[in-house]
């Protein structure tokens, strides 16, 4: 493994943890907060299940990313794993995920994406990201 390939341990849904993401009510506000708390921008764009609402990719300089979604109210959106194939994570998640958006390309991000949840609510993503997708970092 060369380190730009997500980890795994032979299972399709296994990987490492990519970013996570937050419901944020005022967009403008959050991103400035954060970018003077030292995040940089890594994208501003639509969100592709809303194209009415915008959402940033920041990073901090040793790579974790933090991923802002606008919403009417602040929280935790979801938990993002990379792994290695989304259709295969997807086909064989955990028991306790259920898919709510089968695989789907991210146009803007340049990766394959699904989500999925568990019965109390948490939303996890399955990224997969092109070699050259501005999300990586």
């Amino acid at each position: 493994m060369d380190g730009d390939e997500p980890m795994s341990t032979g299972e399709p849904g296994s990987g490492r943890l990519d970013h996570v993401a937050l419901q944020v009510g005022d967009f403008d506000d959050r991103l400035a907060l954060l970018q003077q708390l030292g995040m940089a921008v890594l994208r501003v764009g639509a969100l592709s299940a809303d194209p009415t609402r915008r959402i940033a990719m920041l990073s901090d300089e040793r790579g974790f990313k933090l991923e802002i979604v606008e919403s009417h109210c602040d929280g935790l959106a979801h938990v993002a794993f990379e792994v290695a194939d989304v259709d295969a994570a997807t086909a064989a998640p955990p028991s306790q995920l259920h898919v709510q958006r089968p695989p789907y390309r991210l146009a803007a991000g340049k990766a394959d994406s699904a989500m999925l949840a568990d019965d109390a609510g948490l939303t996890v993503q399955f990224v997969h990201y092109d070699p050259d997708s501005p999300d990586r970092t």
